[in-house]
């Protein structure tokens, strides 16, 4: 059974593995956490890379496909493992957010190695993706499970879903709904996001010009077109004209979240 003392994870009250990173810097009060993929099948070389100032990235555990745990910091220790990230008003996510690395080689996958093949909902080809053993994914959960009640965390996503376009991991090979479910004591959730924190539906009304409209990564005219969505197509509004992004809107729209322009959708 795991436990957290003083922001140290521990299994049957004894403390697991540790190996300090020098990647890391200041404190944190986490709200969130981060599931990610090492890209690499070697759990020894994974924390070795992790726990190297050249790595210039780090996380706070490992876990390795037959669930053994090694933490890299405390876990209210800001980790260097979301870089560049966005999501639900927030930016910069390692300074409010708890790492986790699956040893797991992504689209890195091996012949002999059991895999699926799919596209990732980002986009990109159709690949090969290394399937999560289910010891790894219990411990994980287990984990997950533990750090929501010790810190009270309210969301799980995927550093594809904070840094979309930018990485890919953990991939379509992790059930992201089952896992999100289970962790806040659902068996599973309906759609791959938490959409009770939309705002409504909306509809595309391009004032009869031809094209759709372009769903963006982010919101910018020059980040990449994920969706083109034709008109009069409902959308589930998330966020409209959020802060900085006050001509922007975030949409849920074919399994997929992105940016639109927000004077091309009207109340629906």
């Amino acid at each position: 059974m795991y436990s957290i003392k003083n922001h140290r994870l521990h299994y049957n009250n004894n403390p697991v593995a540790y190996e300090r990173t020098p990647n890391s810097s200041g404190t944190i009060e986490p709200d969130w956490l981060v599931m990610h993929y090492t890209a690499s099948g070697n759990y020894t070389s994974v924390i070795r890379w992790l726990t190297n100032s050249q790595a210039r990235a780090s996380a706070h555990l490992v876990i390795g496909y037959d669930g053994a745990v090694t933490q890299l910091a405390p876990f209210n220790i800001k980790t260097w493992h979301a870089g560049q990230s966005f999501w639900k008003g927030k930016s910069g996510l390692n300074s409010n957010t708890i790492g986790i690395e699956l040893v797991n080689k992504g689209y890195a996958v091996a012949a002999e190695d059991e895999s699926i093949r799919a596209k990732h909902r980002n986009g990109g080809p159709t690949r090969n993706w290394q399937v999560y053993p289910e010891a790894q994914l219990e411990v994980a959960l287990e984990i997950a499970v533990t750090l929501r009640d010790k810190y009270e965390l309210t969301e799980v996503v995927g550093h594809d879903d904070i840094s979309p376009g930018r990485k890919s991991d953990p991939g379509p090979a992790f059930d992201m709904r089952h896992f999100r479910g289970r962790m806040f004591g659902r068996e599973s959730d309906d759609s791959p996001f938490d959409l009770d924190i939309s705002e409504g539906t909306a509809i595309v009304d391009t004032g009869g010009i031809d094209d759709p409209l372009n769903m963006r990564l982010w919101p910018s005219l020059e980040s990449a077109i994920v969706e083109k969505i034709p008109d009069g197509t409902k959308v589930i509004l998330i966020r409209k004209n959020p802060g900085q992004h006050s001509h922007w809107s975030e949409i849920f729209y074919n399994n997929q979240i992105g940016w639109v322009v927000t004077r091309y959708l009207v109340d629906g």
